[in-house]
């Protein structure tokens, strides 16, 4: 197919001239090295592997070395509140002021003519749930930061996604072994095996911005 052409000549662009080091490898970790957008070091750092271990990383292994080499999000700076930020923000944390009225102060009169009515509003609210005070403290619910959960949710994701894309190319080519002709979804098989690298670096990301937010103190120590 076009893609099989494409990945050996890639291989043959990347390789060529190292026998040794490409019988160590198997197909789909070389083709994931060979393409044009897999990092230098990528490369280098995977080939290291095979040489020390005698054998080929999984295609998996290839993915996680790429997905390590390339960019990472960048961290934007917390900035330090303004001096008028900072006096609305004093001035919010303040419990409210009583408001007096005629309802708080009554005039004594008028309150003595209208003790029953006071009594049977007060007895019919007493089966309502009191409103809450402005200056009473709110119950936050608990639990763990949402970003980390949605973090990993699409991470989760994107996994299921690299296994799902793998598993159609295997039976793909189980079939056209079987009926014994190519496969008419040559544009569908492309991005079936771009997806899978593709989605690497996005999960990477993600495993990034999951440390950050779990620990900012050793990702200022490396800045």
């Amino acid at each position: 197919s076009i893609r099989t052409a494409q990945n050996l000549m890639n291989v043959a662009r990347e390789f060529s001239g190292k026998n040794e080091t490409v019988s160590l490898l198997t197909d789909s970790a070389m083709y994931l090295l060979a393409a044009p957008s897999t990092p230098p070091a990528a490369r280098e750092q995977a080939i290291d592997e095979a040489q020390a271990t005698g054998k080929s990383p999984t295609k998996e292994r290839v993915r996680e070395i790429i997905a390590e080499h390339k960019p990472g999000p960048v961290v934007q700076p917390i900035t330090a509140p303004t001096a008028s930020e900072y006096s609305a923000a004093v001035q919010a944390s303040q419990p409210a002021r009583p408001v007096y009225s005629a309802i708080s102060n009554p005039d004594p009169v008028v309150a003595a003519n209208a003790a029953a009515a006071t009594v049977q509003i007060i007895e019919y609210d007493a089966a309502a749930p009191l409103p809450q005070r402005a200056d009473e403290p709110v119950a936050l619910p608990r639990g763990g930061d949402s970003r980390i959960e949605r973090a990993r949710h699409l991470i989760d994701l994107y996994l299921a996604v690299q296994a799902a894309c793998d598993e159609a190319v295997e039976e793909e080519a189980a079939y056209e072994a079987l009926v014994g002709t190519p496969s008419d979804l040559l544009a569908a098989n492309r991005y079936m095996r771009q997806l899978p690298v593709a989605l690497a670096e996005p999960i990477a990301k993600l495993r990034h911005l999951i440390t950050i937010i779990q620990h900012p103190e050793e990702v200022s120590a490396d800045a």
